[in-house]
């Protein structure tokens, strides 16, 4: 069916041309999009056509609150009242648009900088300047209320939230945004990321705004679409981007009664619930049903950019114990990874900083030794013996098997009597003056790791810590610190 209705659209477009194909623009990332967009959408002829998909699930919702922010604007409300009402309006069931989160937090911890925020949003959505001047000016307003303590107002809440305002206010100049979305789409079409860098940026924005205007562009004058504002600019972008676009909502939940997820290849997030090392967020996070990073690194970012709703995520604190364990450990120092929480996402970052989380209530923490790993995001698959181990701990409520980690690790494997002998052996055994080269990308890096954790803890060469490169970076990072 879907194979006959592009068929079919593509054969009236024909006709409806006279006879010419449809020119292309000279701009193959996005004629890639297009094609993938037609592929989600077949029945899809032009957007002032709206019998389709895309209509019903990008479009629909949005012009009943194009309408209902219209007369929020046009009413003798003042700015405060009306940016607050904005924001509430913008507060969809399903959609890029705003968080509820961000307007609770507002509400419930911070409450003298609400009438700020939301009169900034009320004057940003009124607006007579330029688009971008109305923009930066909300953003720098909000940036001073981060400064003075909202902290969930991450450099992505702000882009978001500024961008998405002035987009229902005026929807022939912006849009809708979700930061990870638009940083994916620049750099396909761009070659590089929009909105880098852990604050806003006035000219990172009149960079998104002139590439929404260029698509459109294309869209009316070479592909003859006939698209109405910048909202369907948005639209034919995330719906071309992703690829689970219109399948979620047919989608069975595939969790059992237990709330257990089988994710098949998904990977199962561990992350830390601390800013800067020491401001401990994990009450505040179960509070609001969140989990977000600090000015996180691009790496890191791109990390939660890749959570799904489904994954199961942990809270953890790593650290290092001597005495009180619950087994001998001849003296030595462990290293022990406490799971202080558990849940599920259910919603995807739209910043890169933060994820909705369905977090389990009443779950006791619990103490994992020797496979750990220190830095704020830890990415597990299940494609190792000690992953699934670790797997089976954190979410299905298994036991730790102590005695097969010190069977597997050589630094335990013969107890107290002999660690010392192991260590020296282990060095000895092979060379320690290494001189590696090669190309970028070959794992010299990694390699390097690897032998200083080897050196340093006695490994034997075919331990099994040896080769798993996160560990290595864990184990330096401890060794070091």
């Amino acid at each position: 069916m879907n194979s006959l209705a592009a068929a079919v659209r593509n054969y009236r477009q024909f006709r409806e041309s006279n006879g010419k194909t449809e020119q292309a623009s000279d701009w193959p990332a996005l004629e890639d999009l297009r094609q993938a967009f037609l592929d989600r959408v077949p029945e899809f002829d032009r957007f002032t056509q709206t019998d389709n998909a895309y209509e019903r699930v990008e479009r629909e919702y949005k012009d009943a609150m194009l309408a209902s922010v219209r007369a929020i604007i046009d009413s003798d409300d003042d700015d405060e009242a009306a940016g607050r009402r904005i924001f509430r309006a913008l507060i969809p069931n399903s959609g890029p648009l705003l968080r509820w989160q961000l307007d609770d937090d507002f509400h419930r911890k911070h409450p003298e900088l609400a009438p700020e925020f939301y009169a900034a949003l009320g004057a940003l959505a009124r607006s007579k300047e330029p688009i971008v001047d109305a923009i930066w000016h909300a953003c720098e307003i909000m940036q001073g209320l981060r400064e003075r303590g909202a902290n969930n107002l991450t450099v992505g809440q702000n882009l978001s939230t500024a961008i998405t305002v002035a987009g229902f206010a005026r929807p022939l100049e912006a849009a809708p945004v979700k930061v990870s979305k638009a940083r994916e789409l620049g750099a396909l079409l761009l070659g590089e990321p929009i909105f880098r860098g852990s604050d806003p940026d006035r000219a990172q924005i009149e960079e998104w705004l002139a590439l929404q205007q260029r698509i459109f562009a294309v869209m009316r004058d070479d592909w003859h679409w006939e698209p109405r504002d910048l909202f369907d600019v948005q639209g034919f972008a995330w719906a071309a981007l992703d690829e689970d676009w219109f399948e979620a909502d047919e989608e069975e939940d595939a969790g059992d009664a237990d709330g257990a997820s089988d994710q098949g290849d998904r990977p199962y997030w561990f992350v830390g619930s601390s800013f800067g090392r020491t401001d401990d967020q994990t009450e505040r996070f179960l509070a609001e049903g969140i989990w977000q990073i600090s000015t996180p690194t691009e790496q890191a970012r791109q990390h939660v950019e890749a959570m799904r709703p489904g994954d199961r995520i942990a809270i953890k604190a790593t650290f290092v114990q001597q005495h009180d364990l619950p087994f001998d450990a001849w003296g030595r120092k462990v290293s022990v990874m406490r799971i202080k929480a558990r849940g599920t996402i259910t919603e995807a970052s739209d910043d890169g900083e933060t994820v909705s989380v369905d977090w389990e209530k009443d779950y006791e923490p619990r103490d994992w030794y020797f496979y750990t790993y220190q830095p704020t995001i830890w990415r597990v698959g299940t494609g190792k013996e000690m992953s699934r181990r670790l797997i089976g701990f954190t979410f299905e409520g298994e036991d730790q098997d102590i005695e097969w980690f010190r069977s597997n690790l050589s630094r335990w494997r013969d107890g107290a009597d002999t660690a010392d002998a192991d260590r020296e052996t282990a060095v000895q055994s092979d060379p320690v003056n290494l001189i590696l080269y090669g190309p970028p990308g070959t794992g010299k890096t990694y390699r390097t790791m690897a032998a200083a954790v080897q050196l340093c803890d006695g490994l034997d060469q075919g331990d099994a810590l040896i080769g798993e490169g996160e560990i290595e970076v864990a184990r330096l990072w401890d060794l070091i610190f």
